[in-house]
């Protein structure tokens, strides 16, 4: 799969609160060449920053700021929004926010420990934004799946959901593949962090996917067995900066270590542990454990993570450098 990326820079106006806040923001678009079979991607482009702002408090999953509101700035009913802390000791934790009132979000999950963070809200993006539909959808549609590209999306419990570009009867919506002929509620969103496959049935296409750069670093999970992760960044990242060695297991040998699968091509890969053996420290090839050092090997926009333990792994993947001047 061949990636093109451009970046520019764009001046934004947002009002908010009676106030307008203006910034430069880094975007720009990710080409990406699909071949027939399966193709793994990340979202590494994403929605303009909604809100940003200082957590007041927090209880459980109920997050307070008084100083924005949330009713007025999150008001689109069929839109998922993803809530990113950008300071503290959850540097990176991306949550989906299920409801709001005028100065609290709820999110999924165990919620955010206590201390003053700083915080960001996107939309996130869908598989209609990130895809196209109508005359802009990139994939091959059909009225069922069977001829049809299919998009596989983590689950959230280790497995995946299968996605089609439905056009029965003029639907020209993502439909469960499960569910071909029932129309769904509202788009079907992308939780950033994870990556997808796109399973081209047929004819080898292009797609364009346009968006926002993240200058601050996300939390990884990788779950007990094989997780595919999507590179924040679009350009610019090598195993050696990737800080993956600091949460995930590490060992003299391959047997010891969680291991990173990096794409070659359909369906290959190539396999890294992070080597311990005699204080080397070095990122190793698992067919030849004892001697190199592939650091400098670039991670595509997605990648798999085997973690051979029986307990998630969670992480912050470090940014280049030159992404937190952008």
């Amino acid at each position: 799969m061949k990636t093109i990326i451009t970046l520019f820079f764009t001046s934004i106006t947002l009002p908010l609160c009676g106030q307008t806040l203006a910034y430069t923001a880094p975007s720009g678009y990710v080409k990406s060449n699909l071949v027939v079979g399966f193709n793994p991607i990340g979202i590494n482009l994403h929605g303009d920053i909604l809100v940003s702002g200082i957590i007041d408090s927090e209880n459980a999953n109920v997050i307070t700021d008084a100083n924005v509101d949330f009713a007025a700035a999150l008001n689109d009913v069929n839109a998922t929004y993803l809530l990113e802390i950008t300071s503290g000791n959850q540097n990176g934790s991306v949550s989906v926010i299920t409801s709001s009132t005028a100065t609290t979000v709820t999110i999924e999950g165990s919620g955010i420990s206590a201390g003053t963070e700083s915080y960001t809200i996107r939309q996130a993006h869908t598989l209609n934004s990130v895809f196209g539909t109508g005359a802009n959808a990139m994939l091959t549609g059909g009225t069922t799946s069977t001829s049809a590209d299919i998009v596989w999306l983590p689950d959230g419990s280790g497995g995946y959901d299968q996605y089609f570009y439905s056009t029965f009867g003029g639907a020209n919506e993502f439909r469960p593949t499960t569910a071909a002929f029932l129309s769904v509620a509202k788009p079907v969103s992308i939780f950033y962090p994870d990556g997808l496959f796109v399973q081209v049935a047929s004819v080898a296409k292009e797609i364009t996917v346009f968006g926002e750069v993240k200058t601050t670093p996300t939390i990884a999970a990788a779950a007990p067995g094989f997780s595919l992760i999507s590179l924040q960044n679009p350009v610019g990242q090598t195993l050696a900066e990737s800080g993956l060695e600091t949460f995930i297991s590490t060992g003299n040998n391959p047997s010891e270590a969680d291991i990173v699968f990096v794409p070659t091509g359909p369906s290959t890969y190539n396999e890294y542990f992070y080597s311990t053996f005699l204080g080397a420290n070095a990122w190793r090839l698992k067919s030849s454990p004892f001697v190199g050092d592939e650091g400098a090997v670039a991670l595509p926009s997605s990648f798999f993570i085997q973690n051979i333990g029986p307990t998630a792994k969670v992480g912050v993947i470090t940014l280049p450098a030159f992404f937190t001047t952008l």
